[in-house]
């Protein structure tokens, strides 16, 4: 079970830089006009698409397979869509997809059962690190400021 954040770690930064130059309004905005324009890939991208193809070969025959993917991120459910789109466009669906906004990501990474998270703020990986094995993807902001707000999480 691996599980990934989404913007700057398996799709590309450009929603967090609407974020930093818009606010929180400004990146829904932008997220809801485009929301049936997939994201271009950030730098697990690939290693994303090429996981949904070894999870591929281990599905059974009730569709369940041995490597299973979630997407665990700050977005909220007001910017889902946009995520849900894009892993149909690439063909690399999740098991799971979790858009926690300002919630701890740690509660959601223990019940997935994952065996490794990738993030690319240093906040989020410390507060996973405690139930996960978690790995920093470093991003294009000050990785001491959040991006995309999220809870106040254990350091």
């Amino acid at each position: 079970r691996i599980a990934f954040d989404g913007d700057a770690v398996v799709f590309s930064a450009e929603s967090d830089e609407v974020y930093k130059r818009e606010g929180l309004e400004g990146f829904r905005k932008f997220e809801s006009q485009n929301a049936s324009k997939p994201m271009e890939g950030g730098p697990f991208g690939e290693f994303l698409k090429k996981l949904s193809v070894l999870r591929a070969i281990y599905l059974d025959e009730n569709g369940v397979s041995k490597v299973r993917i979630g997407i665990v991120t700050a977005r909220d459910s007001a910017a889902h869509a946009r995520v849900i789109n894009t892993l149909r466009a690439w063909g690399t669906p999740a098991d799971e997809a979790h858009f926690v906004g300002q919630w701890n990501k740690a509660p959601i990474l223990k019940a997935f059962g994952a065996h490794i998270f990738f993030d690319d703020q240093e906040k989020h990986v410390l507060g996973a690190s405690g139930v996960v094995a978690a790995g920093h993807v470093p991003g294009p902001h000050d990785g001491s400021a959040p991006v995309i707000p999220s809870g106040d999480l254990p350091a």
